[in-house]
């Protein structure tokens, strides 16, 4: 069988992708691509296919769940009317070698070599599919257990696995994709790949700001603009309340490890609690900027038991600031001791 030519010319940043994707000594990739760069049909059709076809194997695409491999990836039709699963033209199948269900999405070439997709919490399907590639689309919302139980699998097999998604720090697996992310950029082995290509690589500014504006527009925000196009490891969702404030934090500075300096008093702030918690917020007052030292959290505890506490501390107290109930009552019986 002959390796199906490029249906589309490959931009730039997809050259060093594609020979990754065949490189035999690469057994992990983490691709980090944002949205309308190609990643699936990067993927699927320049690794995946010809793998197949050099070669007699099982490659096995995992998403969250097998409905959103439906629709998602195998009933999924390109921009210009192409059908993405047929990257895989269907002269290679076998007579009879497809089958469409969600319970059975499966490819059989003539030569005997099998595609599959998969739902990720279906792990007796994943161990059972015996793959020697498998494909973790959409990883940042993938259960880990997924990999944990597939990764023995392409070890004893020889084979690969492939992350391909883009960042989500509220996705269920968003900070391990993060780690991994790192880890695979640091590799010394040559046996990982990672790569980062967020959509200035393929849209210009103008369409890029206009794509921004609609995420404005429907969302009233730019949160979802930035994790999906621009790749921002640290944008929470529109929906987390105080995303954008720490968002802001960690980008001016503001968000960071501040020691106890010695030459200047510490100033405790408390919010009191009984039934609630109590919280306390150590922090001293250095060239005009409240530095945050330190904090203390606890519930069902007395104010004159907390003093013990404060006392063991190294530092050098100047004020402690407490709430205006401390004036009504004590926690400790009610009695006003303010």
């Amino acid at each position: 069988m002959n390796i199906p030519a490029h249906r589309l010319p490959l931009r730039d940043y997809q050259k060093d992708i594609v020979k990754a994707l065949n490189d035999p000594k690469i057994d992990e990739l983490l691709l980090v691509i944002a949205r309308r760069g190609a990643k699936t049909t990067t993927t699927y059709s320049e690794g995946l296919v010809p793998d197949m076809v050099r070669n007699v194997l099982t490659a096995v695409a995992v998403y969250p769940t097998a409905k959103m491999g439906l629709d998602n990836f195998w009933t999924n039709i390109e921009d210009d009317g192409f059908k993405t699963v047929d990257h895989l033209p269907r002269e290679l199948l076998a007579s009879g070698g497809q089958s469409n269900s969600v319970d059975d999405m499966r490819r059989t070439l003539i030569n005997g070599s099998v595609f599959r997709v998969l739902g990720a919490t279906n792990y007796e399907a994943l161990r059972g599919a015996n793959g020697k590639i498998y494909w973790f689309d959409e990883f940042a919302d993938m259960p880990i257990e997924a990999v944990n139980v597939v990764a023995p699998i392409t070890e004893r097999n020889k084979g690969k696995r492939i992350y391909t998604g883009t960042p989500k720090i509220d996705g269920i697996n968003g900070e391990t994709m993060r780690r991994m992310h790192e880890a695979f950029k640091a590799d010394k082995t040559g046996t990982k790949y990672t790569c980062y290509i967020d959509a200035t690589h393929y849209t210009t500014p103008e369409e890029l700001e206009k794509i921004r504006q609609g995420y404005i527009l429907r969302n009233g925000n730019d949160f979802k603009f930035r994790q999906e196009m621009l790749l921002d490891w640290g944008q929470s969702s529109s929906a987390s309340y105080y995303g954008h404030i720490i968002s802001a934090k960690k980008k001016d500075g503001t968000i960071g490890l501040y020691p106890y300096d010695t030459a200047y008093p510490v100033y405790t702030s408390w919010d009191l609690g009984r039934a609630d918690n109590m919280a306390i917020i150590f922090w001293q007052y250095i060239d005009g900027i409240v530095r945050i030292i330190d904090s203390y959290e606890t519930s069902n505890i007395s104010l004159k038991d907390m003093i013990p506490f404060l006392q063991s501390k190294p530092y050098i107290y100047g004020w402690h600031f407490l709430s205006w109930d401390a004036v009504v009552h004590s926690t400790n019986d009610n009695i006003r001791r303010i």
